[in-house]
């Protein structure tokens, strides 16, 4: 029966270190009337080289090769610009399932046995090729087109966030009426609610497209426990109940897991303790286990009425309905979604009426001796800031974000400067007494943050300065992009004044 293929005239690459099994192939794409041009190579090596310099529709690519596995070819293919933008089909003498998906998952469109190769299967193959290659690729351009749009639309909606969490935060620390105290209070409060309702948005969109990644690793889970206590410490004292963290007795709490990840897990569900319990108590319980360390988040709130349903996506307990609490039931699928991607488990238990507990199971890492603890995993607690920062330079073309970050430094440091771009602060750095900390905004007239600071961290300063990135822009790649250019930390946007002296006093 005849197909509704189009057929179109294609350059094809035939790469296979087996002379016969080249020489079947070639016979029987030459029988195919949609083949203009065959180029064959024993060598993956050479190959690959043929593929960078000349354009081809199709690449043909033995699994086993003695230089480089068909697999390894097929990545190095990916990198290179011109072959990139190839289809292509993997063969094999036999059938191994493991092999067809490992090739797939590297990047090609399609998986051949050669003992099953003829013209009409070849020709079959190399157009359905070349068009899920085309639909993946439209795919992916679309994935790509929704990332720069929520990469957008983060960054505009952080810059006036900053604004007004900064301000309100410098006017706290002022001497105000009372009424102006709890309008301040007011306003903070609405900003951190959209920054948090931002946080989960971008954090749903790249979970569902899967663009996220994780960084398995021993950490300090205390580190980790302390900051989200702290964090919550005062809302819970506003609305009158005490938030406790219980630590086992001599035990180092070292465990593998994602830093990031796991505390934007432990955020979600103590701040949906904190928010669904009005009378009573919430408390971080740390179980140590021979093997895992049970993380326990207990709360005497409202309970949930559908607990297996609660990390459904877009779920919200009618309770939470029915008790007025506005939301967007995104956090438990987070919640749910990043904890799998750690390879953890996460359990609930609750009661109406009388509360919900979460668990948290979580592998515990090679114990560490104190020292290597604290170098590996950083510092455990809140500690105010204990010296001064010297000089510090802060770059950054927009005035509020000066007027902020200047506030917030002035009483902890020597001196503190401004410059309004990246060309400016390299004036300031080459002409002027060292600095020791730069605090530097990525996107500015005249010279960016990242070609800034490639050319201060170039120059030959006696005393080479710490150089923060303060950004919007959330995105790992950003994040990846200031480490290249030689930035110590990536500051996201808004920030506290807390925040932003707790990067500073532990950036050795």
């Amino acid at each position: 029966m005849a197909d509704n293929i189009l057929v179109h005239e294609m350059n094809v690459l035939l790469v296979d270190d087996d002379a016969y099994d080249r020489k079947i192939i070639r016979e029987e794409l030459s029988l195919t009337p949609t083949i203009n041009n065959i180029y064959q190579t024993s060598s993956a090596i050479e190959g690959l080289k043929k593929a960078s310099e000349e354009r081809f529709d199709v690449i043909l690519i033995d699994c086993s090769m003695p230089q480089m596995s068909g697999v390894e070819m097929i990545k190095q293919l990916r990198q290179a610009p011109m072959a990139s933008r190839t289809a292509v089909v993997m063969m094999s003498g036999s059938l191994d399932d493991e092999l067809a998906l490992e090739c797939l998952q590297a990047g090609a469109q399609d998986f051949l046995l050669k003992n099953e190769i003829n013209s009409d299967r070849l020709r079959r193959s190399l157009l359905q090729a070349q068009k899920r290659f085309e639909l993946e690729q439209k795919v992916q351009q679309s994935i790509q087109a929704k990332e720069r749009f929520f990469a957008r639309m983060s960054h505009e909606i952080r810059t006036p966030l900053h604004g007004i969490l900064g301000l309100t935060e410098n006017l706290q620390a002022k001497n105000l009426g009372a009424e102006v105290v709890g309008t301040v209070s007011t306003i903070s409060e609405c900003g951190k609610q959209l920054l948090y309702l931002l946080d989960d948005l971008l954090a749903i969109s790249e979970l569902n497209d899967e663009v996220f990644s994780v960084n398995i690793e021993a950490i300090s889970l205390k580190s980790v426990v302390d900051y989200v206590h702290r964090l919550f410490e005062a809302k819970a004292k506003d609305k009158g109940i005490n938030l406790s963290v219980v630590y086992p007795k001599n035990e180092d709490l070292v465990v593998l897991s994602d830093k990031v990840r796991l505390t934007q897990v432990i955020t979600n569900i103590v701040n949906n303790a904190v928010k669904f319990t009005e009378q009573g108590s919430v408390k971080i319980e740390i179980i140590a286990e021979q093997s895992s360390v049970q993380l326990k988040i207990i709360d005497t709130g409202i309970g949930i009425v559908s607990p297996k349903r609660i990390f459904d996506a877009y779920s919200r307990d009618e309770l939470a309905t029915d008790y007025g609490f506005l939301g967007t039931g995104l956090g438990l699928e987070i919640v749910r979604k990043l904890t799998s991607a750690m390879g953890h488990t996460i359990t609930v238990e609750s009661s109406v009426g009388k509360g919900t507990t979460f668990s948290l199971n979580l592998p515990k890492a090679v114990r560490q001796s104190a020292s290597n603890h604290e170098k590996v995993n950083g510092y455990v607690g809140h500690k105010a800031p204990d010296k001064r920062f010297g000089r510090v330079l802060v770059v950054d073309d927009n005035d509020i974000n000066l007027e902020i970050a200047i506030n917030m430094l002035q009483a902890h440091c020597t001196e503190v400067h401004a410059a309004q771009n990246g060309q400016e602060a390299l004036d300031m750095v080459a002409n002027g007494p060292s600095y020791e900390h730069i605090l530097m905004d990525l996107n500015m007239p005249v010279k960016d943050g990242f070609q800034a600071a490639k050319e201060i961290n170039a120059m030959d300063l006696e005393t080479k300065p710490l150089i923060y990135a303060l950004s919007a822009d959330a995105c790992d790649e950003t994040t990846e992009r200031c480490k290249q250019v030689g930035m110590h930390k990536h500051i996201k946007k808004p920030f506290t004044k807390q925040d932003l002296l707790d990067a500073m006093q532990h950036s050795d």
